[in-house]
């Protein structure tokens, strides 16, 4: 599936402002602007949303090589092979996906 969101490596600067790597005249599209929290909440929300593509391709290559696995012994996929907490972590990173592209309710 073709990516929708502006592609990382994104990064967090200022303190609260995150940019994403697609060119404009000064050479960077911002994906967002953390308005001023109290705390260092702006730099953390900033440092998490920054964080997201790479979460992502984790998230992707983890449910990959638990599908493989469970492929590779004779399961449908790792909800099949795997019982207990670890379906439940592959079903919760499957949804997580699933929302990351628009295929969520």
């Amino acid at each position: 599936m073709k990516t929708q969101h502006t592609p990382g490596p994104w990064q967090s600067f200022n303190g609260g402002a995150v940019v994403g790597t697609v060119e404009d005249r000064d050479g960077s599209t911002y994906v967002a602007d953390i308005r001023h929290r109290a705390n260092g909440e702006s730099a953390a929300n900033a440092r998490l949303i920054a964080a997201a593509p790479d979460m992502l391709a984790a998230l992707v290559s983890a449910l990959s090589v638990l599908d493989a696995e469970a492929e590779a012994r004779g399961a449908e996929d790792s909800a099949d092979y795997y019982g207990g907490s670890a379906a439940a972590a592959a079903a919760s990173v499957r949804v997580a996906i699933a929302k990351v592209r628009g295929e969520a309710a």
